[in-house]
C-alpha cells in the first residue's frame, strides 16, 4: 500500500507538474543550420551572375540573461557564395571568416522569447544588459513553434522588413518518414533598407516545415528577390536545409518526442495504474489477513479461570 501510493502520487505529480515543466525551450541550445541553394547577384559591371551559395545559422541560448520565463538568445546568419563550409569563425560566430566579396547577407541579433508560446518579446522586457548589447524587438515566432503546434496561422518574425508577417498552415507532410506541419511565409514587394541607407523592395516565400510535437524546424525552403527602387534585381535566391542537415533534424526531433512521450505520458500512466493496482492489492491482503486473525481468534479454545 505504501508503495502503491508512493506511485499514486508520483503519478500525479507527473500528470500535473511534467508538461509545464518540460514543454519550454531548454536554455542550453546551441545549434548550427546548414543550407544550400543558388542566387544571382548583380556585380560590378551591372550583370546578373548566378553562383551556388551556402547558409550557415548559429544559435545559441545565453543562460545566463536568460530566466524561467524568457529566452536570450545570440543568432548569427551568413550566406555567401559558395559549394559549402561556414561563414564563421569556429569559436566565434561573430568573426565572418570568407572574403568580403562572397558574403550575399549577413547578419547578428540579440532577441527574447516567452519560453512556452516560443513568440518574440518587445527588447523593454528584455534585461537590461540585453538592451545595452544591442536587443532587438521581435514579434511572433521567432526560431521555432511552440510544443504541441496546432493546425493554424501564425505570426512569423520577418528579419529583413523589421516585423511579423503571417506563416499560414498550409498542409501536413512526411519528411523522412516523419510527420510534419508545413507553413508557408510569403512577403510580397514590401520595403526595405539595402543596407547603407538604399531603398529597395523585397519579396520573400518560405516554406517551414515543423515536428508538431517539439515545434523545431524540420525543414525549409526560400525563395527570395530583392530590387532597387528603379526596378533593377540586385538578388534572385533559392535556398534550403541541406540532406544531412534534415536527416539529422529528423533523429532530434525523434528522440525528442520519445522523451516527451515518457515523461508527460507513460511515467504518469505507469504511476495511476500501478498506483491502484498496488493499494487495492495492499487492502485485499489487509482484509484477508484481518479476516484469519478473526478465525483464529474464534477457534481458539477458552480458558477457564
Amino acid at each position: 500500500m505504501g508503495i502503491g501510493a508512493f506511485l499514486l502520487i508520483a503519478g500525479i505529480l507527473a500528470m500535473v507538474w511534467a508538461p509545464g515543466a518540460v514543454k519550454k525551450t531548454p536554455l542550453d541550445v546551441n545549434t548550427t543550420t546548414l543550407l544550400t541553394g543558388e542566387a544571382a547577384k548583380i556585380d560590378a559591371a551591372g550583370e546578373m551572375v548566378t553562383k551556388p551559395i551556402y547558409a550557415e545559422n548559429v544559435t545559441r541560448v545565453d543562460s545566463e540573461e536568460s530566466t524561467d520565463d524568457t529566452a536570450v538568445w545570440n543568432q548569427n546568419s551568413c550566406v555567401a557564395f559558395g559549394t559549402g563550409g561556414h561563414c564563421f569563425a569556429k569559436d566565434d560566430p561573430n568573426t565572418v571568416i570568407v572574403p568580403k566579396d562572397e558574403v550575399v547577407t549577413a547578419s547578428s541579433d540579440i532577441f527574447g522569447t516567452d519560453r512556452v508560446s516560443a513568440e518574440g518579446l518587445p527588447a523593454k522586457d528584455l534585461p537590461k544588459d540585453v538592451v545595452t548589447a544591442g536587443g532587438i524587438t521581435t514579434e511572433g515566432i521567432v526560431n521555432k513553434f511552440p510544443f504541441d503546434t496546432k493546425k493554424k496561422d501564425y505570426t512569423y518574425w520577418d528579419g529583413t522588413t523589421g516585423q511579423g508577417v503571417d506563416a499560414k498552415f498550409d498542409r501536413v507532410e512526411k519528411v523522412r518518414g516523419h510527420e510534419t506541419y508545413v507553413f508557408r511565409v510569403e512577403v510580397s514587394e514590401a520595403a526595405i533598407d539595402m543596407g547603407n541607407d538604399i531603398a529597395g523592395t523585397y519579396s520573400d516565400l518560405k516554406e517551414i516545415y515543423v515536428d508538431p510535437a517539439t515545434g523545431s524546424i524540420i525543414n525549409q525552403t526560400e525563395e527570395q528577390q530583392r530590387w532597387l527602387t528603379d526596378g533593377t534585381q540586385v538578388l534572385d535566391l533559392k535556398i534550403g536545409f541541406t540532406d544531412d542537415q534534415v536527416k539529422n533534424n529528423v533523429a532530434d526531433a525523434k528522440s525528442n518526442g520519445r522523451s516527451l512521450t515518457l515523461i508527460t505520458t507513460v511515467v504518469p500512466l505507469v504511476g495511476l495504474i500501478g498506483g491502484v493496482v498496488l493499494v487495492a492489492a495492499g487492502l485485499l491482503l489487509a482484509r484477508r489477513q484481518s479476516g484469519a486473525r478473526k478465525r483464529e481468534d474464534a477457534d481458539r479454545p477458552l480458558v477457564s479461570a
